[in-house]
């Protein structure tokens, strides 16, 4: 059928003109099953992503840790003599971890020490000549991932006699 200009097309929709409509179709499905596809493997990416980053923050911040409680280790051997001298904190060494760095592992004394009565545990009511310190302890590992940590503690001797 010839149009002329001025006349209305007249379209036919019945069944057997559909030719196409099922290739549209598979391609609308493919296309949001594309977007279904990459939407989970976005979400796989920010949750393995995030895990990984707080796996290695946990390693540094237990190594920091590590290096305080080292020090109190030092600290306890020190005091054996009831008194924390300068020399014997200047000589503390940070501990050796294989994969991490100690940036800074510093030992302060607060104020003087003190004698104060022992309110818990085995030696309670007894005094004790105590010194209050800061630790600091900074660690980096090859990542570049990095803690600092800062304890605050008591050392403490008992006299004998």
């Amino acid at each position: 059928m010839k149009h002329q200009l001025g006349d209305t097309p007249h379209y036919n929709f019945d069944a057997a003109d559909r030719r196409g409509f099922a290739l549209m179709a598979t391609v609308m499905v493919l296309v949001l099953i594309s977007v279904l596809i990459i939407a989970a493997y976005s979400g796989y990416m920010s949750v393995q992503r995030t895990s990984t980053l707080d796996y290695r923050n946990s390693r540094v911040f237990y190594a920091a840790e590590a290096g305080a409680e080292a020090v109190m280790a030092q600290l306890a051997d020190a005091m054996n003599d009831g008194v924390l001298a300068d020399s014997e904190l200047a000589n503390i060494t940070p501990p050796t971890l294989t994969g991490f760095v100690y940036d800074t592992i510093s030992v302060i004394k607060v104020d003087s020490a003190l004698i104060e009565t022992v309110t818990d545990g085995p030696f309670a009511g007894l005094y004790a000549l105590t010194q209050k310190i800061d630790i600091r302890t900074e660690v980096r590992d090859p990542n570049d991932n990095f803690a600092v940590v800062i304890v605050s503690a008591k050392a403490q001797a008992i006299p004998i006699f």
